[in-house]
């Protein structure tokens, strides 16, 4: 200490200076990135989804830190342009003659009310199957009326080469078999591509026994997926 007139310390009695220190084993709380972008939507028509993620990054929690709270994916729906229709079926009328094919008399017909995919053949009376799956077939057979007797009229649906069912209409069985008569069945059944339906086993020229109203329809019920 100055004494006896002794003169003071020069300069200044204060300094600082910036330090700092390692901190060891603190704990650091996770915390969310930012969403990524929306993927593109799943389907390429109809209805869909699309997802976007996060990742907890931002930072990691670290020694035994928190991790963070909430969803890590999110989903949404999207839509993208309509689904063309899975459709297959036909309507044929006024049976015209047969076609021979294999061995196999085909009824056909000259007239089409309803088409869509044209997997029905109007010059052969065979439906081809294209898309797999359940389908309904129905026949409606109309007995010719005439001047004369016509006894009966009858064919058989079939699938390839089996026999699927008998349809006839025999209203009399006597001379007073000269006026209208009708019958109609149905079936559904599975088809996979390539499998055939026609009407064949029939009892003689359609001219001759059957009316023009006679039909053939079917139509896909359920696509096999």
């Amino acid at each position: 200490m100055p004494e006896n007139g002794g003169k003071d310390c020069i300069g200044e009695s204060l300094q600082s200076s910036q330090c700092s220190e390692v901190l060891v084993n603190c704990s650091v709380d996770g915390q969310w990135a930012y969403w990524s972008s929306w993927t593109s939507c799943d389907v390429t028509c109809g209805k869909g989804r699309r997802l976007r993620t996060r990742r907890c990054t931002s930072p990691m929690p670290e020694n035994k830190g928190k991790d963070c709270i909430g969803e890590s994916l999110q989903m949404s729906q999207c839509s993208a342009v309509n689904c063309p229709a899975i459709m297959s079926a036909f309507s044929v009328t006024k049976p015209s003659s047969y076609t021979t094919i294999n061995g196999i008399n085909k009824l056909t017909f000259s007239s089409t009310i309803y088409q869509f995919g044209y997997h029905f053949s109007t010059s052969t009376g065979t439906y081809t199957c294209r898309l797999p799956g359940v389908y309904h077939f129905s026949v409606t057979l109309v007995k010719k009326r005439a001047s004369s007797r016509v006894d009966r009229v009858y064919c058989k649906l079939y699938k390839n080469r089996q026999s699927l069912i008998y349809i006839e209409v025999d209203p009399t069985d006597d001379s007073t078999d000269n006026g209208h008569a009708a019958i109609s069945q149905s079936i559904v059944i599975n088809l996979n591509v390539g499998d055939t339906v026609y009407l064949t086993e029939c009892n003689g020229s359609p001219s001759t026994y059957m009316e023009h109203w006679t039909s053939f329809t079917g139509f896909l019920l359920y696509h096999n997926n």
